[in-house]
């Protein structure tokens, strides 16, 4: 009886975590304007760093498929997207910044690092003030001058899994995969806090929330309640199209506590030992 009283409270002590499933070509979800959507001024802030964790699950066909996106050949505007297989530079990640001058970043900027898995890949998206660079799993894959791009205020709606102007006009511009703990900070993190949001140069798996002063982050483990989300962090709120569902059996963190991660066979092991 101890022993079960136990492992209760163990068990007490993680969360299971969760992803967004984006599994069809009509599924998105859109993050109304907030003033915590906009990048900030790098010359007051030092910067900012926008992050999350991806999985393509069908990166087949011969365009792009849009993971993150505001406005689109629209100033100023944010996108972060796969090259589909059969594309030029397939299964690269890409970016494009541009403020409302327009100064622009990433435009001319190719990755060598393609992502031709079915695996979890963490994605960061950063500006130093002086480059925006793109890390895949902590390792810098391109980087773009960006001492001009200054602060970006869409004052639009910001999409998960679409390109922000397709509306149901094109499917062919739409994400199929996984997504999981997205967050903001306004300014550059450091090589360490990067390295504890990949899990990476031995580092522990960290939550975002366990990286200092995010501006907004929404983790993606929950099922939308009436078609909308809430963030965890900066007062957001998602409207799903489609039907974006939820998959509390595939997350890059299997278990966690404590913004570290646990994986499943541990706890298997404690379940051994209480026998």
């Amino acid at each position: 009886m101890i022993k079960r009283i136990l492992l209760f409270l163990i068990l007490m002590c993680f969360t299971v975590n969760a992803s967004f499933v984006f599994d069809s070509v009509t599924d998105w979800i859109s993050v109304a304007d907030n003033d915590n959507l906009t990048l900030p001024d790098h010359t007051i802030t030092g910067g900012w760093t926008i992050a999350g964790w991806i999985k393509s699950t069908d990166n087949s066909g011969s365009y792009y498929q849009y993971f993150l996106s505001v406005h689109y050949n629209l100033d100023p505007q944010v996108r972060l997207w796969i090259n589909e297989d059969s594309q030029g530079d397939p299964d690269e990640i890409k970016f494009y910044v541009s403020d409302s001058t327009p100064d622009d970043a990433g435009v001319a900027a190719s990755t060598s690092a393609p992502i031709s898995d079915t695996s979890w890949h963490h994605v960061i998206l950063e500006h130093d003030g002086s480059n925006i660079t793109l890390y895949v799993d902590a390792t810098s894959v391109t980087s773009d001058t960006a001492t001009l791009v200054n602060v970006v205020n869409c004052s639009t709606p910001w999409f998960f899994g679409q390109r922000s102007n397709e509306a149901t006009a094109n499917t062919d511009r739409n994400f199929v995969g996984k997504m999981a703990e997205w967050a903001m900070w306004e300014r550059a993190l450091t090589s360490t806090e990067r390295n504890q949001l990949a899990g990476q140069g031995g580092e522990t798996k960290t939550k975002p929330s366990g990286i200092s002063t995010p501006t907004w982050y929404i983790a993606m483990d929950n099922d939308f309640t009436a078609g909308s989300y809430s963030s965890e962090i900066g007062s957001l709120t998602g409207t799903e199209n489609g039907d974006v569902t939820f998959d509390s059996a595939d997350h890059p963190f299997t278990i966690d506590a404590g913004g570290g991660s646990l994986d499943l066979i541990i706890v298997m092991h404690v379940l051994n030992l209480m026998r």
